[in-house]
């Protein structure tokens, strides 16, 4: 294990006015420092151009690496909004190169580094909360580190007041992690540094007792890295490592014990190594071949989404594995062809579509696959080179590389079941399921003998029976307008939601893991049973039985 450096710097009158820094290098009056922090709102935010713009989806066209190979038939049925451009900041005489983004409430974190053999970087806090003038609230740039990936502390509550981000990335004695702190709103200069093995560290994910960091690079020192987070005197120091070359990235399903996490490995011999989480070091499952990348070099980026774990594969282009069975199958590709050429940098997912960027080729969008079924609906032909995207119900946030940062919106047609949906023609004595990535929309009055299995999106408007239990699964989504009763349990799935205008009435148990809207001022609840609270939330107002 190599030696742990702590910098914790102390605020003095040149760190006073670092904190006032400009954009371009760290340092003060002339002097070279390893970090130079700002939270000067009015001078970060001068590099935000606010567009709020229609973006067309191009069905015909790859970008400057050619035409997509997309169906002439192909549509999507959302539109698509540019709310903003971000300018890259500049480092000591270079444009950095935008890599990394990670969304958490209103606002996106988003790393920077310095593309070629010299080392800098850095990280912004981007404010979004106010579509009409989104905002830079802090900055810290690094004089002798690239910074490639970040991962948000959403794991502990250190005092009410401070948000811990930490940042993988290289400088010249190799791969690092650096653990930073965001107090009351402002970057501080409150750092640690952890080396790790390995040339480059690329991805990053904290979960409730270790930090996984993936480290590349061709020799195999690197791999895939447990750092221990708990408190204690092994607090941020490497717990265990499982070398392999080319590990590009790290990601999980959650951060509690026994959650599935996967490494996406890239080079001529990759794969998905398959791990679940795990309270002490590395619990490894096992792998499944992934192809051969002719581009070793390239970004690769994982999300896991409803059971799928997506994969962006430089030349080999996306591909879909299903986690549900034994090992990792590959159960959908889309291959360089589908977008023209070029090499898939970077994929995110939100309720609907996926979006795959594509470095140059632009940021393709397609709808999330159903049975077999997988295409791609179009392309966004962004300025510069797509190199990752993150996504959630309310932004589309692209590293654009040198191009900076893109700030989309993506709006989605509104679905209203009473006014659209036709009457569901199924026999009522079978149970039903609504299919992962399936949306169904139906009225009228219905009633199931068994159960109702809802791992996609259904919206309902009338009156709805469930004779035995009704389970809406991780990442399902349940909308009802008008009576809904469950004979038995009502199963809420954790990161599902469930929306309830009008009454839901439950004869069993309500086991509480997502999220239940209640919706209207006269909604109402009532569970015969038991309320399980494994860890569910509540919004909205409605009578009855409280949770």
């Amino acid at each position: 294990m190599r030696k742990l450096h702590v910098r914790a710097l102390l605020l003095s009158i040149s760190g006073a006015l670092l904190l006032q820094a400009c954009n371009d290098a760290p340092s003060a009056e002339g002097e070279e420092t390893r970090l130079a922090v700002s939270n000067d709102v009015a001078s970060l935010s001068s590099r935000v151009a606010m567009k709020n713009q229609s973006v067309g989806l191009n069905t015909n066209g790859g970008g400057s690496k050619g035409a997509a190979n997309l169906a002439a038939s192909t549509t999507d049925d959302s539109t698509y909004e540019l709310i903003a451009e971000i300018a890259s900041p500049s480092l000591k005489g270079n444009t950095l190169s935008a890599t990394h983004v990670r969304l958490d409430g209103d606002q996106a974190f988003v790393t920077y580094h310095i593309n070629g053999a010299e080392y800098g970087g850095g990280f912004e806090v981007i404010n979004l909360a106010n579509e009409a003038n989104i905002s830079i609230t802090g900055q810290a740039l690094y004089n002798d580190t690239n910074m490639n990936a970040l991962a948000v502390d959403t794991e502990v509550d250190l005092d009410g007041n401070t948000q811990r981000v930490y940042l993988a990335g290289a400088n010249g004695s190799g791969a690092i992690v650096e653990k930073l702190d965001i107090t009351n709103g402002l970057v501080t200069e409150n750092t640690q540094t952890l080396e790790l093995p390995g040339p480059n560290a690329n991805g990053v994910i904290r979960t409730r007792h270790m930090l996984y960091v993936t480290a590349g690079g061709r020799s195999g020192d690197g791999g895939v890295v447990a750092v221990d987070v708990r408190n204690g005197s092994n607090h941020f120091t490497i717990n265990e490592t499982e070398n392999y070359a080319d590990a590009k990235d790290v990601a999980t399903t959650g951060g509690d014990v026994n959650d599935d996490m996967v490494v996406l490995k890239g080079g001529t011999n990759s794969s998905i190594e398959i791990y679940r989480v795990a309270a002490n070091g590395l619990n490894k499952r096992g792998n499944s071949a992934a192809g051969s990348m002719n581009v070793v070099d390239g970004k690769n980026t994982v999300v896991i989404d409803a059971g799928l774990a997506y994969t962006a594969m430089s030349d080999l282009g996306v591909k879909i594995f299903d986690l549900n069975s034994s090992s990792a199958t590959e159960e959908y590709h889309l291959p360089s062809t589908a977008f023209g050429g070029g090499l898939s940098n970077g994929i995110a997912v939100d309720e609907d579509k996926i979006y795959i960027a594509n470095g140059t080729s632009g940021l393709f969008i397609a709808d999330k696959p159903i049975g077999s079924n997988l295409t791609v609906n179009g392309v966004l032909n962004l300025s510069g080179s797509a190199n990752f995207v993150a996504a959630n119900d309310s932004y589309i946030v692209v590293a654009n590389g040198t191009g900076g940062v893109k700030v989309l919106k993506r709006i989605a047609p509104e679905i209203d079941a009473c006014a659209n949906g036709d009457t569901w023609n199924i026999n009522t004595n079978p149970s039903a399921k609504v299919e992962r990535n399936q949306t169904i929309i139906k009225s009228g009055s219905i009633a199931f003998r068994n159960d109702l299995n809802v791992e996609g999106e259904l919206y309902y408007c009338g009156a709805m029976q469930v004779g035995s239990n009704l389970l809406v699964q991780n990442g399902g989504k349940f909308d009802m307008n008008g009576s809904l009763v469950v004979n038995r349990d009502l199963n809420l799935g954790s990161n599902s939601t469930l929306v309830i205008e009008g009454s839901l009435t439950i004869h069993g148990n309500f086991n509480f893991g997502g999220t239940i809207i209640f919706k209207g001022s006269g909604s109402s609840l009532q569970v015969s049973g038991n309320v399980n609270n494994n860890g569910g939330k509540s919004e909205g107002t409605w009578s009855g039985r409280q949770l």
